[in-house]
């Protein structure tokens, strides 16, 4: 049996989570031993299966650099006791880790990087050090061609495109559906811009006094999200339920999915809502992760990078619009097939098997 050990920082909301829990269910299937090593704790949402074992490391330290330190250590003694054939890392503060820990072992490593380089992490000393340790990785895989351009040629040579697959049983769009919600899933942090999606929905709300905005996730930007809220007096109109168990029926039932972010790597739950055929709105952030999937007016709409106005004008258009909504959901739903988890997790699979194999054959 040949041993296969993922490296993330959590397994609680988000789309890398999501991945991994596919790719890993996917592995166990196709025979793989699968292991999953949680840097940050022991939160998980998504992975349910028993064949796979979960390693939560979850240092405690207050001092940062011990914290960092037994990372480092723990880390390293999970790879040396379970010897992977293959390491898979997610996430650029992990990569940072795990190439670390892995130093002078012999085994193989895969990065993805799940963001957009250019400006994540935010810091320029952390992405000098993400491009130097990099060279020392076997394999990338990147979301989009933009993000693979970023790296030097030689990490390119060594890197593969690969889209996030979603999960075979998502519901469809119920159309007809007495909810009213206007949705948006997400961490709430910076990135995603969701003051922005406030804003525009305090804008429309007068046009549309039937509809509610709910906004699922978690984040250090509760609070700060709370309060506009309540200045803006929308606490009647718009919540945080936070994580939701039941994402997908929460799309199904919606009337519209929006993605307000600054930049993303691909959005898990914008693929989702496009699945689902709940009519989708977007950044075109930088990269290109969502105009790789969706084509404007035709199964979504994409607005600028902080175009409160765009978001407006697109959510009139969408809930004014039936019968354009309903075309919108028709072709979005296309995706389904390109996307399927089997398919998506064949691709990594023999990406794996090609940086594993060397004078070996996995």
């Amino acid at each position: 049996m040949k041993k296969v050990m993922f490296v993330i920082g959590v397994l609680s909301n988000g789309g890398a989570e999501r991945v991994i829990s596919i790719l890993a269910k996917e592995m166990i299937r196709k025979g793989y031993e699968v292991s999953i090593v949680t840097v940050f704790g022991d939160n998980n949402n998504y992975v349910t299966d028993k064949r796979i074992t979960l390693y939560p490391i979850n240092q405690k330290y207050k001092n940062k650099m011990l914290r960092v330190m037994g990372i480092l250590r723990r880390t390293r003694q999970l790879i040396k006791q379970q010897n992977p054939d293959l390491i898979i890392s997610f996430d650029t503060t992990i990569n940072i880790y795990t190439i670390v820990s892995r130093t002078f072992l012999p085994n193989k490593l895969i990065v993805s990087e799940r963001n957009d380089p250019y400006q994540y992490p935010g810091s320029k000393g952390i992405r000098k050090v993400r491009d130097f340790l990099y060279r020392f990785c076997d394999g990338f895989v990147f979301q989009t061609e933009d993000a693979k351009k970023y790296f030097s040629s030689r990490i390119q040579e060594k890197g593969v495109v690969i889209p996030n697959p979603i999960i075979s049983d998502l519901p469809y769009w119920n159309e007809n559906s007495s909810e009213k919600t206007i949705i948006t899933a997400s961490r709430l942090n910076r990135q995603k811009n969701l003051p922005m999606l406030i804003n525009a929905y305090s804008r429309i709300k007068d046009s549309f006094p039937e509809y509610k905005l709910k906004i699922f996730g978690v984040g250090e930007l509760r609070e700060e999200l709370l309060n506009q809220i309540e200045h803006l007096g929308l606490s009647d109109k718009v919540t945080i339920p936070g994580f939701s168990n039941d994402i997908h029926t929460e799309m199904a039932n919606s009337d519209l999915f929006v993605i307000p972010s600054d930049y993303e790597g691909i959005s898990n739950s914008m693929l989702e809502a496009l699945a689902i055929g709940v009519p989708v709105i977007s950044t075109d952030s930088p990269i290109g992760g969502a105009k790789m999937f969706i084509k404007n007016e035709e199964n979504g709409i994409l607005i600028k990078v902080r175009d409160t106005d765009g978001l407006v004008q697109a959510m009139n258009q969408i809930l004014s619009d039936k019968k354009f909504a309903k075309n919108l959901s028709y072709e979005a739903r296309k995706i389904r097939k390109d996307l399927q988890s089997e398919k998506i997790a064949k691709i990594w699979v023999e990406f794996a098997q090609k940086i594993y194999r060397g004078n070996h054959e996995w």
